[in-house]
């Protein structure tokens, strides 16, 4: 579940409950040997990457579960093929339907690569390194309804009938007609097997809370410089100018310093990723203790999540945003409003990571 809440030096308001802080930094997981897919055969059930996918299929292909339809492994794949259009067994796939609006949305201008893009970056970048390929509906799964996914009343996304095939597609679900409410996006924490867990995320909401949460407060406070975190301002006694001045530059999204659309662009992006990674398990039920080397500490709350406390952390509890009143000489010149969008995933969650 992922809300939204405001902080501040006199106050701070909590909208979901959240107990520990996460800290960011490169992945120091340990790498496998490479896959040899000349000598991998179909008896072979090893799955490298453990992404549910084995490797015999993902380095020659493996059929969808209707349709009679392939999708190509590393052999198969076409020269100039893009990582997304073809399966590796050295590194995590991971099928996605996503659910957009049918009308109303609040993402159509932003491209399911980008939307997906802190998923699919690399792990030295505050990513997970997960190839996604997005299917437009259920109709090549094992669901017999290509809207619901369902099958005789339950979720079914199993990607195919073949051995040893264990993943099934993860589902994300726009809903933008709920015009009002803190809860911004709700998963059910598991896997994308686990047939009750699909990602919803409330575009509408999340664009409407945005634009009445701007420079409408006088509440003081501490800037801070925060990592892998984009940071936005803007100023209530002037045109809505919004513009970055801290964190990773997220050039794939709107540059318009115009309107608040960057903003809620990155919002929507963030909140995708963080109830998506609900349903791949990152959180785990103990971290290492910030404050004690060598102990550990239990993550509690249902989904788990870490403290919202400026460490940059996707999944941590929310989004945030503080207010300064800005002046010079005794006058008021604004209330400037400052939204804190963190950006990066951390070791934790992807040693913790599973897809099957």
């Amino acid at each position: 579940m992922k809300n939204a809440k405001t902080l501040s030096l006199s106050a701070t308001v909590w909208l979901l409950a959240a107990i520990l802080i996460g800290v960011p930094g490169p992945w120091t997981g340990t790498a496998s040997a490479a896959v040899n897919c000349s000598t991998v055969t179909s008896t072979d059930s090893t799955d490298t990457d453990d992404d549910g996918i084995p490797d015999y299929y993902e380095c020659n292909e493996f059929t969808f579960y209707r349709g009679g339809t392939t999708f190509p492994g590393l052999l198969k794949k076409t020269a100039s093929a893009p990582r997304k259009d073809y399966l590796d067994p050295n590194s995590k796939d991971l099928f996605v339907v996503m659910s957009r609006s049918a009308s109303g949305s609040q993402i159509s201008n932003i491209t399911n690569d980008t939307l997906f893009q802190d998923i699919t970056e690399a792990t030295g970048t505050g990513g997970l390194g997960v190839t996604i390929h997005f299917l437009d509906d259920c109709s090549k799964l094992s669901s017999s309804n290509a809207t619901t996914c369902l099958t005789s009343g339950n979720p079914d996304r199993r990607l195919s009938s073949q051995p040893g095939m264990t993943q099934w597609a993860a589902r994300v679900v726009e809903e933008s007609s709920s015009s009002s409410g803190t809860n911004l996006g709700n998963t059910p924490v598991g896997i994308p097997s686990t047939p009750l867990v699909f990602a919803t995320v409330y575009t509408l909401r999340t664009k409407n809370y945005t634009t009445t949460n701007v420079c409408n407060d006088t509440t003081s406070f501490t800037k801070k410089t925060i990592p892998n975190t984009a940071v936005f301002k803007c100023y209530e006694n002037r045109p809505p100018y919004l513009g970055r001045y801290s964190g990773i530059p997220k050039s794939d999204l709107s540059t318009d310093t115009t309107t608040l659309l960057p903003l809620i662009d990155l919002y929507h992006r963030q909140n995708l990723a963080h109830e998506t990674g609900h349903m791949m398990n990152l959180v785990p039920g103990t971290i290492p203790d910030p404050s004690n080397p060598g102990q550990t500490v239990t993550v509690t709350g249902n989904p788990p999540h870490y403290a919202s406390s400026e460490t940059g952390s996707i999944m941590e509890s929310g989004v945030y945003y503080k207010r300064n009143v800005t002046s010079s000489g005794g006058t008021i010149n604004g209330v400037e409003v400052i939204w804190y969008m963190p950006g990066s995933f951390v070791d934790t969650d992807r040693s913790n990571m599973s897809l099957r």
